[in-house]
């Protein structure tokens, strides 16, 4: 259950990375969206930080 929580959440956070990559905004995106995005954005970079350098 652990597992499929944390793939769903690491493909959130790559579509979440890759909209802002892009500079799509979804419909009806706000202030609120786009501080979650950047939040989940950063939360994958350390992620991914951490992972690297093992």
């Amino acid at each position: 259950m652990a597992t499929l929580t944390l793939f769903l959440l690491v493909i959130a956070a790559l579509t979440v990375y890759l909209h802002h990559r892009t500079g799509a905004h979804p419909a009806g995106s706000s202030n609120v969206v786009d501080r979650d995005a950047a939040r989940i954005d950063h939360e994958l970079r350390a992620i991914l930080g951490i992972r690297e350098t093992r």
